[in-house]
């Protein structure tokens, strides 16, 4: 989440919104598919 919101203020002023947006919505679903299997697998081990 740190590299996303760096990524994000670095590159504010910047005009191409739409490769800012692309960049920021694959690295937001990167993340939420780690943070998933990170769940997953304590519960796995658990089981």
């Amino acid at each position: 989440m740190a590299i996303h919101l760096l990524y994000f203020h670095a590159n504010r002023g910047q005009e191409n919104d739409m490769e800012r947006w692309w960049f920021n919505s694959m690295l937001f679903k990167k993340g939420k598919f780690e943070c998933w299997c990170g769940l997953n697998k304590p519960l796995d081990s658990l089981g």
